[in-house]
């Protein structure tokens, strides 16, 4: 998942793989969206319900694999400008994270950011948020490409579906779980479409709530000879000794933090 989102310009999105560069029209306005969807059996889904317990409360947020926005942050200079290893504190879980199960964690130096190229022990990003879901109350017609075909067609929107675990991407473009029945699909469209669209109304919306983490690969083995896997708030690592706060370069890239004005 790293660089899609920084590189992209939502026309076609790669992990859409069904459909791109699409239109919709609400009924009752002249105001044409664009749009993607994918059917569930192209890929896995890219955001998923996930229970998970903080300050020993439990509950339910939507984990996707990146980090949103125009300008991802933070970007994470764990000493990028030397060679060799740092010792982090980590978690075994971002489920339950307990600061009283808290484990040591060698991983290369390098930045640490989805525009990265030297992050050398990243196994991935993760953000979690709040669950936020519509439901449609008409029906919405919309013009989609489909790729394979290479075809426009029309497609329908049908009362009472719902759009669920919906995500920001970056740029006004938010994705979404569109389910129709016992089926979902992927759908993205500009954020106005499912914050301002008056076919749809707002069924559930969790607190808010923000977290990013990375999925990291430690230097220590287990007792089967595999490397150990742990994972990191952003705002955890940030603050940990001897890494600092790095900066973007330009769109898409990123640098450490000796050539950061902040800095």
């Amino acid at each position: 998942m790293k660089k899609i989102f920084a590189l992209t310009t939502f026309a076609c999105t790669a992990f859409l793989s069904f459909s791109c560069s699409t239109t919709a029209m609400n009924p009752g306005s002249s105001t044409r969206q664009s749009a993607s969807e994918s059917s569930s059996s192209d890929s896995s889904p890219e955001s998923y319900k996930l229970p998970i317990t903080r300050s020993g409360q439990k509950t339910t947020r939507v984990a996707y694999n990146f980090w949103s926005g125009e300008w991802p942050q933070p970007v994470i200079d764990v000493k990028s400008d030397q060679t060799g290893t740092t010792t982090i504190s980590a978690f075994s879980t971002l489920r339950n994270p307990s600061d009283s199960e808290k484990v040591s964690c060698t991983i290369k130096n390098g930045l640490y950011h989805p525009w990265s190229e030297s992050d050398p022990s990243l196994e991935n990003y993760y953000t979690l948020t709040n669950v936020v879901e519509y439901k449609a109350l008409n029906s919405i017609k919309y013009e989609v490409y489909n790729s394979k075909t290479k075809k426009l067609e029309f497609r329908r929107i049908p009362k009472n579906s719902i759009f669920t675990n919906i995500i920001y991407y970056a740029e006004n473009q938010c994705g979404a779980i569109l389910k129709i029945g016992k089926s979902s699909r992927h759908f993205e469209n500009s954020c106005d479409f499912f914050y301002e669209n008056k076919d749809l109304e707002l069924v559930s919306k969790g607190a808010e709530f923000n977290e990013q983490w990375l999925y990291l690969k430690c230097e220590e083995k287990n007792a089967e000879g595999k490397n150990i896997k742990v994972f990191v708030q952003d705002s955890d690592l940030l603050n940990q000794p001897g890494i600092q706060r790095g900066c973007p370069a330009e769109y898409g890239s990123v640098q450490g933090a000796k050539k950061c004005d902040n800095n």
